[in-house]
């Protein structure tokens, strides 16, 4: 991991850190809803949920669905996942991915300094200082190993920051995640997400905060 990446992600950071650390807070974050975009297309949507329990714990309920037609094919994602959080670590997570008709699924949890992984029915270990691709929080921003969401592949990963943009009159920070995967992300200051973009299949795709 880049001394850049420690030094370009530690205001967004911050955000994510109070967000998932603060004892006791007085509401849970407001809901999150993203539209999909396909080449400036809207192909589905994206939504997180928050809640927290009596001890702190935040708990994130994601949803995906995009359905894409493509000359006479159709394609459709479904995506389930469920993140518990404690003190600032990623306890647990649950996924269930339907990939236009194939599935995963993958459960991980926290145990013996580590993360225990099991995906599409085959169990390993990974080290702590590991997460999914989770980039709702800019906490991911932080790692240079990242787990798939849909079949827990890891990833090796470089991030940078990339300047600062007007996204729909709101000042966001832009960085650029590449290695094994790709992603342009925008944060606002506070470390909220705005938006993801990158390429798939020869398709520009982007979630855009809405």
């Amino acid at each position: 991991m880049t001394m850049l990446l420690h030094r370009t992600a530690t205001a967004a950071a911050g955000f994510a850190l109070a967000l998932l650390a603060a004892p006791a807070l007085a509401a849970a974050p407001a809901p999150m809803e993203f539209t999909v975009l396909k080449d400036g297309k809207p192909i589905g949507e994206e939504t997180y949920t928050f809640s927290e329990a009596p001890n702190g714990a935040l708990t994130v309920e994601v949803e995906t669905r995009t359905d894409v037609q493509v000359l006479f094919l159709k394609f459709h994602y479904r995506h389930q996942r469920t993140e518990v959080w404690e003190d600032g670590v990623l306890t647990r997570m649950t996924a269930k991915t339907d990939d236009d008709g194939e599935p995963h699924k993958i459960a991980l949890a926290r145990e013996d300094g580590g993360y225990r992984v099991e995906a599409d029915g085959a169990i390993r270990r990974e080290a702590p200082d590991v997460l999914p691709l989770t980039l709702w929080t800019p906490k991911v921003l932080e790692h240079d190993r990242v787990l798939s969401i849909i079949d827990a592949e890891p990833y090796a990963v470089e991030v940078e920051e990339a300047g600062t943009e007007t996204l729909d009159g709101e000042e966001a920070v832009k960085y650029e995640m590449s290695g094994d995967i790709d992603r342009d992300l925008w944060y606002s200051p506070d470390g909220q997400l705005l938006k993801v973009q990158f390429t798939r299949s020869g398709y520009n795709i982007e979630y855009v905060r809405r």
